[in-house]
């Protein structure tokens, strides 16, 4: 969106999604992650977990990088809550995939296998 600054900016169009994490310039492209949190209900005694939103637009004019049209800038992620920023990773075959919690993005975004568990042990 043109202005009288030099650059763009792409408004969220979803009420109350909001960036929450670092974004990732990998080539001519721009990757971030959007929060979407939950409304419209009452919440006692549990949190509200919200959904992810992963962005694919151009560096030079904010136009998806993945289709044609507005909406197609943006996937919803499967995995609920906050997702942290993206992350490159270079597969053994020499294609970039950008790691977005445990979803790997690459033109559609592809649920990945597996999933990683930690607990913290205390030292008696």
């Amino acid at each position: 969106m043109a202005g009288i600054y030099p650059g763009w900016l792409l408004e969220l169009n979803t009420t109350g999604e909001k960036v929450l994490a670092p974004s990732l310039k990998l080539g001519s492209q721009i990757l971030f992650n959007t929060y979407l949190p939950e409304t419209g209900a009452s919440y006692n005694c549990k949190a509200a977990v919200g959904d992810g939103r992963t962005y694919a637009v151009s560096a030079l004019d904010a136009t998806p990088t993945n289709g044609t049209t507005a909406h197609e800038r943006s996937e919803e992620l499967v995995s609920p809550g906050i997702p942290p920023e993206p992350v490159p990773h270079l597969d053994e075959d020499g294609t970039v995939k950008v790691i977005v919690s445990v979803e790997a993005v690459d033109t559609p975004i592809v649920q990945l296998t597996r999933r990683a568990y930690w607990t913290e042990q205390q030292d008696y």
